[in-house]
């Protein structure tokens, strides 16, 4: 145990910090309410037949779900996302949907990664434990030593009037149906009919033998 080498310390640079913080800041990024009401403009305009039609409180409504995502999402849902989606001019609905079908794995992965950081960082503390713990503890060789090899499967004595000490001592008993030196009485298995599954014995020995 003590001549044992711990593994050195995990390689986990494709996960670090600066991955994840750009992962994390790209999730995080949002648009301003002017460049939200800009978008929300581009998206109706690239319907026909929409100008002068459509209600201020629709265009509210796009500009606020797409705050509501990140910045490179809400403006790839207005450039040449959603147009290509929706044949019809969208509804509010069709917008949250777009947007989180390219918001989702942005999550995900990021979740990811910052599981498997974790991971690293938990598995770094033990071997660096395992460093300082190991030296103190005993190797097989030593524990040996101290207490006796047990690799030869030692048994302890068979407690005092147990069945294992009483058969120790006398043998096995007899039952009413043996005698002494027969085949049951050897430890040898009984003989078994194929067709009956009765045990059957050829010793001489044996009182019941040709019954």
């Amino acid at each position: 145990m003590a001549d044992e080498k711990l593994p050195s310390k995990l390689d986990n640079a494709s996960i670090s910090k600066p991955s994840i913080s750009k992962l994390q800041k790209q999730l995080d990024d949002r648009i301003d309410q002017t460049e939200a009401i800009k978008l929300a403009t581009m998206i109706v305009t690239s319907y026909p037949n929409t100008d002068g039609k459509v209600s201020e409180s629709y265009l509210g409504a796009i500009a606020s779900i797409l705050q509501d995502y990140p910045a490179s999402v809400a403006r790839r849902c207005a450039t040449k996302g959603i147009v290509l989606v929706c044949k019809f001019l969208p509804t509010v609905a069709d917008i949250v949907a777009y947007c989180e079908g390219f918001t989702e794995p942005l999550r995900r992965q990021t979740d990811i990664l910052l599981r498997r950081q974790a991971q690293f960082k938990e598995r770094d503390e033990f071997i660096k434990r395992e460093t300082q713990e190991r030296p103190k503890r005993l190797s097989i060789k030593q524990l040996k030593g101290k207490y006796g090899d047990w690799s030869n499967d030692h048994k302890l004595p068979p407690k005092p009037g147990s069945f294992d000490d009483m058969l120790a001592k006398h043998g096995r008993p007899i039952g009413p149906f043996e005698t002494p030196g027969d085949r049951w009485n050897r430890g040898i298995a009984p003989l078994r009919d194929d067709k009956t599954e009765n045990p059957v014995t050829t010793d001489d020995n044996d009182p019941f033998y040709g019954l």
